[in-house]
């Protein structure tokens, strides 16, 4: 071979390596770009798409902008989920945003065709499809992008807004990835080839499949929901890595019914205080939990009684002023697993923590039962009243719930809780004394057989009447037969990064403007807002998170209004207001809650359509 067909076939070479090279690049920066999108969007490339919006939103996270009849294509009626490596394919066939589209775009919204696109035309657009948009955010999006600051956006101007929009979309997934991968400690090509996978072909799984047709890790999540255009979703759960590490406190706590004076009836809870002495990064959860249910976590929710399924439950967080509690900090947005779960800072102070539950399925009992369980009998040998075997096991089951810091005796604090909240009386000094003197106690605290012993002596001292030993069972949620219906216990746990804080129950009490308030806050916050038939002083707010939505309308206006809210062509809906179709009347200069909605079936898709009208 010659020096010039050796030099000539050396470079044919070195251009086939040149190309390979740029392929697999390409490859790696393709990959790299679906992990980064699809990172944004759930926990783990292990989630599936369970949703169309979600395939969607994943989409948007990497740039890509499919018309409706694109994603209609790739998820049909038929599809139940998709998986990453289903992304990655789609990814491939979906191209970013090329001029010819923004083009097309450009001219679909300018709707009276005078070669600009105003704020009114924008703002339609971007409450019609995909998530809703205030119009203080276009007014700013229009304001960043418009050179001239004429108040409307020619063709440069539309084109400038939207790459700049895209972009920041993409760095924000960036920033996410990398953050949830920086403490990760590995080499530079370890973390190409983790990052950017290759995935093998897979068939979407089709309604009707059986599990068997499927990878088992990769089955259903437990809940499912299809979010109308007017949904922002909250962010996932995810526990913070060293949490092992935090400073933790916990309590429980228990929800009750209320009666008032008015006939009206509330939900009531323990409420706490919790001390903070210093900044701090915070995680806190809780979780209902019902003693005396069984494990009913896999069973489907169609199948379960409002009193069985999981009962939902939310923490607002407050911060005090004095003694009142006025100012909305945080709440419970997201859930893992079974746990309502928030993760946010908070600075040195006093806080109220505040449970609360929307009363979807928390609920009073419908009828009383037929018989009523015999409380006490008269023992033949000591010719004193004693307890029967039922009393003493609805006892043990109230001990529990009374005994919030789980440690088996109760407190003069947890004691006087239950005091008040069965008697309307506080434990005082003389009361406590008498309780020292007759019953057993464990290092100063109630145990067990000296709470069953208090029982007993009050049946005596009564002379075997039961009047009050069933007051007090009322007051804490047990029936004539005694089941513990109108009762729900929870648990409260957080977890401090870099404070040592102090947490204390308080006694059950009504909810309060306060926390009404700050339910009303966190949905205007965070939720979508829409004007009420045009009314500018009449604002409607949607507010849809991992597992309840709520309803809220913002009266601005001088006079009081009364305004139905109709949900009933909302998919797979429950209200607390007993019917999805309810008239709420808001004073003027106030809001009000309209709905909570729950999913009737966590397993199914659910969605949210609130139609609403002004009553004279």
């Amino acid at each position: 071979m010659s020096r010039k067909s050796s030099r000539s076939s050396l470079g044919s070479q070195r251009s086939a390596g040149s190309a390979g090279e740029s392929q697999r690049s390409k490859d790696a920066e393709f990959y790299t770009e679906c992990r980064t999108a699809y990172l944004a969007v759930f926990e783990s490339a292990s989630d599936p798409i369970t949703s169309k919006e979600e395939l969607l939103s994943a989409l948007h996270q990497a740039g890509r902008n499919p018309s409706n009849r694109a994603i209609n294509r790739y998820w049909t009626p038929d599809t139940i989920e998709l998986t990453y490596d289903d992304f990655c394919e789609i990814m491939k066939k979906e191209k970013p945003t090329a001029e010819t589209d923004l083009i097309k775009a450009f001219k679909k919204i300018d709707a009276n065709g005078d070669g600009y696109i105003s704020h009114s035309e924008l703002y339609k657009v971007l409450t019609e499809r995909g998530e809703k948009m205030t119009r203080a955010e276009v007014r700013a999006m229009i304001d960043e992008a418009d050179d001239d600051g004429d108040g409307r956006l020619d063709y440069n101007e539309f084109c400038k807004m939207l790459l700049s929009t895209t972009d920041k979309v993409k760095q924000a997934a960036r920033e996410k990835v990398n953050r949830s991968e920086k403490p990760k400690k590995a080499s530079r090509t370890t973390m190409l080839s983790e990052s950017s996978p290759k995935p093998s072909p897979r068939i979407p799984r089709k309604r009707g499949d059986s599990d068997d047709d499927v990878d088992s890790s990769k089955s259903r999540r437990e809940s499912l929901k299809s979010q109308p255009p007017v949904v922002k979703t909250a962010a996932k759960s995810q526990e913070p890595r060293n949490l092992r590490n935090w400073h933790h406190v916990h309590s429980k706590g228990s929800f009750h019914f209320e009666e008032h004076e008015s006939g009206d009836v509330s939900i009531v809870s323990h409420q706490y205080s919790l001390e903070v002495p210093s900044a701090t990064s915070v995680w806190i959860t809780i979780e209902p939990v019902k003693p005396r249910d069984d494990d009913v976590s896999s069973l489907d929710d169609s199948s379960l009684s409002d009193s069985t399924k999981p009962i939902d439950t939310a923490l607002y967080i407050l911060k005090e002023d004095g003694d009142e509690a006025t100012d909305f900090v945080a709440f419970t947005n997201t859930r893992h697993q079974k746990k309502y779960t928030l993760q946010c800072d908070l600075r040195s102070g006093s806080y109220r923590l505040i449970p609360f539950t929307t009363g979807c399925r928390f609920k009073q009992r419908k009828s009383a039962p037929r018989k009523e369980t015999t409380l006490v009998k008269k023992d033949k040998d000591s010719d004193e009243y004693v307890l029967t075997k039922q009393f003493r096991n609805a006892l043990s089951e109230m001990f529990d719930m009374v005994d919030l810091d789980g440690n088996g005796a109760l407190s003069r604090e947890e004691f006087d809780i239950f005091q008040f909240r069965t008697s309307g009386e506080h434990c005082d000094d003389d009361a406590w004394e008498v309780v020292e003197e007759n019953f057993e106690l464990k290092n100063k605290e109630i145990t067990k057989k000296g709470f069953y012993d208090l029982h007993k002596m009050e049946a005596n001292e009564n002379e075997g009447d039961t009047e009050e030993l069933w007051t007090t069972l009322s007051s804490m949620g047990f029936s004539k037969d005694l089941t513990l219906d109108e009762a729900c216990s929870f648990e409260l746990h957080v977890h401090t990064e870099n404070a040592r804080v102090k947490l204390k129950a308080l006694e059950i009490q009504d909810y309060g403007t306060a926390l009404q308030n700050a339910i009303c806050d966190s949905v205007i916050k965070n939720g979508s807002e829409s004007l009420i038939k045009g009314k500018k002083d009449l604002i409607l707010y949607t507010y849809i998170g991992d597992v309840r939505a709520s309803v809220v309308v913002d009266n601005k206006s001088h006079s009081k209004v009364k305004v139905r809210l109709d949900c009933s062509q909302s998919k797979n809906c429950s209200s607390h207001r007993g019917s999805l179709d309810f008239t709420v009347d808001v004073p003027a200069k106030s809001n009000k809650v309209g709905h909570h909605l729950l999913p009737l079936n966590e397993r199914l898709e659910w969605s949210v359509r609130c139609n609403e009208t002004i009553m004279k």
